[in-house]
């Protein structure tokens, strides 16, 4: 077994969270009291950024608090070595859209928000579905149970730092500071990750085949519908606000930072705007098949 950065062994999970981000706090303590967490095991090693390294018992993962904000968080994986990283944090939205979200990361063009510009970081297509199948049914069983609330449960496009060379996925509460410090909201969420780190997702004997989106907005309402109903998972996702800057080295991106290759390229066929005959000809050209959302 490959040794971490602090000399025990390397995780399945680092479950990432921020000391400067209230909805990542929010969801820290949540899962310290659904979870059986404890100390490092091994002397001299139990602290990272100041912070206690928390073990989850029963699964291959710990817990790891940051001083800085999780998109700045350049090449954390060559400090915390593991096979995949989740980051449970806050959604900012315009809009003020009350979400739970999940997504990708990466930049197609500037890095505005942390990351490098114009390069998309490696996804696990069986991790970042499986944490959003879980997070609906989870959203959706205490919705049923009576819970009031008006969250959308959504895929979000590829986009934000930092940089890493590891499987990464974001967990999100949106949009503003009564979201981020909801209880019920970080219990979700935190009962989410310990399905899905504990091999108890909602993927679990789902088969559908990997496809990576183009088109449609952020929120990704076409592609959430498609991997809901078992049609697709998905791997990253270009929306079309970013499309201008999709061409042949984003392509190839697409088709390797990926720990399974997509099996085609699924299209929100009216959500590609004016960049539709490029990106059918660009696809055509590199021989990648084409599916469309219907």
């Amino acid at each position: 077994m490959t040794e971490s950065h602090h000399g025990f062994p390397r995780l399945k999970y680092a479950v990432i969270v921020s000391e400067e981000d209230p909805a990542g706090m929010n969801i820290k303590s949540c899962l310290m009291s659904i979870a059986k967490l404890k100390n490092c095991p091994y002397k001299g090693m139990g602290k990272f950024d100041g912070h206690e390294i928390l073990f989850f018992e029963g699964c291959d993962a710990a817990l790891f608090t940051l001083k800085r904000m999780h998109i700045h968080a350049e090449n954390i994986d060559r400090e915390i070595k593991a096979d995949n990283l989740i980051f449970a944090t806050t959604h900012s939205s315009a809009k003020k859209i009350h979400s739970l979200s999940v997504h990708t990361i990466g930049n197609w063009g500037n890095a505005e928000m942390g990351g490098r510009p114009r390069q998309i970081c490696p996804v696990n297509p069986g991790l970042t579905n499986d944490l959003f199948l879980t997070l609906h049914e989870e959203w959706s069983g205490e919705t049923e149970s009576g819970w009031q609330n008006d969250y959308q449960v959504t895929l979000e496009a590829t986009h934000h730092g930092p940089y890493v060379e590891t499987p990464t996925a974001f967990i999100e509460i949106g949009s503003t500071i009564e979201q981020w410090s909801d209880r019920k909201a970080g219990r979700i969420i935190a009962k989410t990750i310990l399905r899905v780190i504990s091999g108890n997702g909602s993927l679990k004997g789902r088969e559908a085949p990997l496809a990576f989106g183009i088109g449609g907005t952020h929120y990704c309402s076409n592609f959430n519908k498609r991997v809901l109903k078992g049609e697709v998972l998905l791997s990253h996702v270009c929306p079309k606000y970013a499309l201008a800057n999709f061409d042949e080295n984003m392509l190839a991106q697409c088709m390797e930072r990926t720990t399974q290759r997509p099996a085609f390229a699924f299209l929100d066929w009216k959500g590609l705007g004016s960049e539709k005959s490029r990106i059918v000809n660009l696809l055509q050209e590199q021989g990648v098949e084409i599916r469309r959302t219907r």
